[in-house]
């Protein structure tokens, strides 16, 4: 699921990452039966912590994102491990 490409720039002064998880946001969806907007925020909230993730250098990190917004949707939560999943 979703697929994660870095680039590392030759003197190593910058790091790209694109990320494309169209098929985890839809899985969140399908799961949790969610509306069309509770889904974007789980999926925005899933792929910040996807590449956050991948960035993690030891086998045993964890990376817990939540939010809280305080309207209808509640408390959203994303974990991953050092692979970028989620």
């Amino acid at each position: 699921m979703g697929k994660i490409v870095r680039a590392l720039s030759a003197d190593g002064s910058a790091l790209c990452s694109a990320i494309d998880t169209t098929d985890i946001v839809n899985e969140i969806h399908r799961i949790h039966d969610t509306s069309a907007t509770a889904s974007a925020a789980a999926g925005r909230l899933a792929t910040a912590a996807a590449i956050m993730g991948a960035l993690m250098k030891g086998e045993d990190d964890r990376l817990t994102l939540r939010i809280n917004g305080g309207g209808k949707i509640g408390t959203i939560t994303a974990v991953s491990d050092y692979k970028g999943n989620v």
